[in-house]
């Protein structure tokens, strides 16, 4: 079986890449490796903003354009979206371990202009008002919408901006 989705491939990889932290951290517990600084945060961001935003990102536009009834974006419009989220998770996964908080701030802030170019490609194909009356079509709002607020959450606590 195939995997086309340049999505769900950075998914894989960064599924297997957590899987190694994970063994990094049971020689660390174990006390067969010196501590890995950041380790714990690591993992869960490979597993969160790594994993989980790929599988979203990449799923998304194919079951709203199956819902819809029109065809998915084109390879241009998933190759720039992928390419701008796959470099802003590199850039965070490299700045806030190492302490950069301006370069985890930035890669937070393209995370998020990729989710939002995908939100704003799939209200273009006309997922508007009519396609929100639609059970399944709220559920996927919902964790779009979702996803939005946590990486605002997120990027927001990176820069140091009170909480609520």
């Amino acid at each position: 079986m195939a995997i086309s989705n340049p999505f769900y491939l950075m998914a894989i990889l960064y599924f297997v890449v957590d899987a190694i932290a994970l063994a990094l951290l049971a020689f660390v517990t174990a006390g067969w490796l010196p501590a890995i600084p950041a380790l714990s945060w690591l993992r869960i961001h490979l597993l969160t903003v790594g994993v989980v935003t790929q599988v979203i990102l990449g799923a998304l536009p194919g079951l709203v354009a199956g819902k819809v009834g029109t065809t998915q974006p084109g390879s241009r419009t998933i190759g720039a979206t992928w390419l701008l989220l796959n470099v802003s998770l590199v850039g965070l996964l490299v700045g806030m371990p190492g302490g950069g908080a301006v370069l985890a701030a930035g890669s937070a802030a393209g995370v998020l202009v990729a989710a939002g170019l995908v939100g704003f490609s799939i209200y273009q194909w006309g997922a508007g008002p009519s396609f929100g009356r639609r059970a399944d079509a709220r559920l996927y709002a919902a964790a779009f919408v979702f996803l939005l607020f946590g990486l605002l959450f997120a990027l927001s606590m990176l820069l140091g901006w009170p909480a609520p």
